[in-house]
This record gives structure tokens, C-alpha cells and sequence, in this order.
């Protein structure tokens, strides 16, 4: 393989050809695509208890939470799309994890989430799972959905 500093310096004149010989030269062309894409992006937070309670206090709880990855909205405030192994590195996820997404709009200084509520799409084989939210009334944070096609 080259030099490491050469091969990323190549794929980035690489995208930015890409990205000129598509119309979005310079970061003014982006601009649009990256707004829409922006808030339909979430990220995926992983909440377990604890492995070794030693630590705890008597009538402690100690717990752990993690940012596993991201998720993409397909449905508004509904449903997103995320990677399998984002809910548990690859393994069946334990159903005694909790999970939530986190918005945050136009990249703001506020973080919003909410709870997931279920997971009606759990595909190791295709690496894909859909996970199913419900807002709460009065949720600060509106979830816009990418169009999916095949």
C-alpha cells in the first residue's frame, strides 16, 4: 500500500472530483443536500446495567451507557433505519438494554431523545434493524424522513 498520507490525499481529490462533476463544487453546494440530510440523522444511545456492581453503593444500581451509532428517520417521528450490529456489536441484543435517540436539530446546542420503543426489523444476515420511536406530545424536536428507495 503507498504511503498513508498519499492514499487519503488521493480520496479526497477523489470525492472532491466527485463532487464537482456532480454540481456541489465547493462547501456552498453542499449546503442544500447536507441541511436536508442533517436532522433526519440521530444517534443511538445504549443504556445496561452494569456487568460488575462491586462498586455500587448498597441499593445502588451502576449502569452504563454508550453512543453505539447512528440512525437515519424513513418514517417522521416513527421509524428509523440504523446497522444491526449498532445495537449490540453484531450479537442478539438483550432485551433487558435500553436504548434512545438523540436528535439534534440544525446541529444546535440542544440535544433532544427518546425512548425507543421497539425494534420491528432485526436482520444480522443484511447487517440492518429498524427501530421503532414514539415522541412524547410536546417532543421539541421534529425527526424529518429521508426518501428510501431500491
Amino acid at each position: 500500500m503507498p504511503n498513508r498520507n498519499s492514499y487519503f490525499a488521493q480520496l479526497a481529490r477523489s470525492f472532491s472530483l466527485t463532487l464537482r462533476t456532480r454540481g456541489l463544487n465547493g462547501p456552498s453546494g453542499m449546503v442544500k443536500p447536507i441541511e436536508k440530510i442533517r436532522d433526519a440523522v440521530c444517534a443511538v444511545l445504549k443504556v445496561r446495567r452494569a456487568a460488575n456492581q462491586s462498586a455500587a453503593q448498597p441499593g445502588q444500581t451502576l449502569f452504563e451507557a454508550s453512543i453505539t451509532g447512528t440512525a437515519w428517520c424513513v418514517v417522521p417521528n416513527r421509524y428509523l433505519v440504523t446497522a444491526y450490529h449498532v445495537l449490540n456489536q453484531g450479537q442478539p441484543r438483550d432485551p433487558a438494554d435500553r436504548f434512545y435517540i438523540f436528535a439534534v436539530p440544525r446541529n444546535g446546542l440542544i440535544a433532544h431523545h427518546t425512548a425507543v420503543i421497539g425494534f420491528p426489523v432485526e436482520r444480522a444476515d443484511v447487517d440492518m434493524a429498524v427501530i421503532e420511536i414514539s415522541p412524547p406530545s410536546g417532543f421539541p424536536a421534529n425527526i424529518p424522513s429521508l426518501p428510501v428507495t431500491w
